[in-house]
C-alpha cells in the first residue's frame, strides 16, 4: 500500500501559486517584498508563501516564510525555497510551481445598497482579514487607518467611492500613501 505522498511523487502533478487576494500580485516588488500568494497542488490549496519584516527571529535576507503541511517554516532567503519546504513534506519532490493569477476582483456596482459598508465590515470581521473578499478588506482599511493616512475623510463615503471607481484594497491604500487629495475626491462619486 503506497501512501499519498509516495503517490503523488510517481505521477505527475501541477503546482501553482496563485495571490492571496485580488490585486496583490506583486511576487517582488523594488524594495524585496512580495504579496501573499496560495500553494496549490492539482487545484487543492495545500499552504502558502508570505515576506515578514526583520525583527528578533528574522533575519535580513532571509524573510520568506511558508506554512502547510511542514506547518510554519521561516527564514528563507527566496520564496521558492520556502515553498520547496512545503512541497518536500507533501511529498513532492521535482516539480516547477507555475504562477497563475489570482480570485477575480469583484465587479463594481452602479449602485450599492445602503447598507453594503455595514455588511462587508461585518463580513470581515466575522470571516477575519485574511479571509476577507477585496471589498470586505477594504471596509476594514477605511474603518481603521485611512483617516490617519488620507486625513479627515469620512470612512464610508472613501469606500463606496472607491467601489464605485472599482479600485482595489491596495490602489486605495497606494493612493492614500501618494495622494491624499484624491481620497478625499472619492467622497463625492
Amino acid at each position: 500500500m503506497t501512501s499519498t505522498s509516495e503517490a503523488r511523487s510517481h505521477k505527475t502533478v501541477v503546482v501553482t501559486r496563485e495571490p492571496e487576494h485580488p490585486g496583490y500580485d506583486e511576487l517582488l516588488d523594488a524594495d524585496g517584498y512580495g504579496d501573499d500568494f496560495r500553494l496549490l497542488v492539482d487545484g487543492e490549496t495545500i499552504g502558502g508563501t508570505y515576506h515578514c519584516p526583520p525583527g528578533p527571529n528574522i533575519r535580513a535576507g532571509m524573510q520568506w516564510a511558508s506554512y502547510g503541511p511542514a506547518g510554519y517554516s521561516l527564514g528563507h532567503r527566496t520564496r521558492e525555497d520556502a515553498e520547496q519546504v512545503q512541497l518536500k513534506a507533501a511529498g513532492i519532490v521535482t516539480a516547477s510551481v507555475i504562477t497563475a493569477d489570482g480570485p477575480a476582483a469583484p465587479a463594481s456596482e452602479p449602485g450599492l445598497p445602503a447598507d453594503a459598508y455595514d455588511k462587508a465590515l461585518a463580513r470581515a470581521a466575522k470571516v477575519g482579514y485574511k479571509n476577507a473578499n477585496d471589498a470586505e478588506l477594504m471596509a476594514g482599511l477605511c474603518d481603521g487607518v485611512v483617516q490617519m493616512l488620507a486625513g479627515a475623510v469620512a470612512p464610508r463615503l472613501v469606500w463606496e467611492g472607491a467601489q464605485k471607481k472599482g479600485l482595489t484594497s491596495k490602489e486605495l491604500l497606494n493612493l492614500c500613501r501618494t495622494d491624499p487629495m484624491a481620497v478625499e475626491a472619492l467622497m463625492w462619486l
